[in-house]
């Protein structure tokens, strides 16, 4: 999984557990925090608030600040996974194509001996 996609979806749980929305309304809390948090489109006195636009405080379980500081311990808390676990990505890529090369030059030799192309020691 990339991290790009476990950031999505760690806002996209921020953002519902931001505030008890029983209500079919379109979810501006959400829009709010990814275009704050993740394209920073928006201001960041946007989130300096102690609630949310058209949410009454007593259903607000998160304030936007808290979701702010909230998200920038977590990417603090997350950032260097992602960064050693690319990393480690990176090096299996590289432990993989040395392995291929290494059993490259192998079956030549093997070629080459068994076709009496190179000469043997011994």
């Amino acid at each position: 999984m990339s991290s790009n996609i476990v950031l999505l979806q760690s806002l996209r749980l921020l953002s519902i557990m931001a505030a008890i929305q029983l209500d079919e309304k379109e979810d501006k809390i959400e829009k709010l925090l990814f275009s704050s948090l993740m394209n920073g489109k928006e201001s960041s006195n946007t989130l300096a608030s102690s609630t949310w636009l058209e949410v009454s405080p007593k259903d607000t379980l998160i304030t936007p600040a808290q979701c702010n500081s909230i998200w920038e311990q977590f990417q603090a808390d997350i950032l260097p996974q992602t960064q050693a676990f690319a990393e480690l990505q990176a090096m299996k890529k590289d432990q993989s194509i040395r392995i291929a090369q290494i059993a490259t030059v192998a079956g030549i030799s093997i070629l080459k001996i068994l076709t009496g192309t190179c000469p043997q020691n011994g």
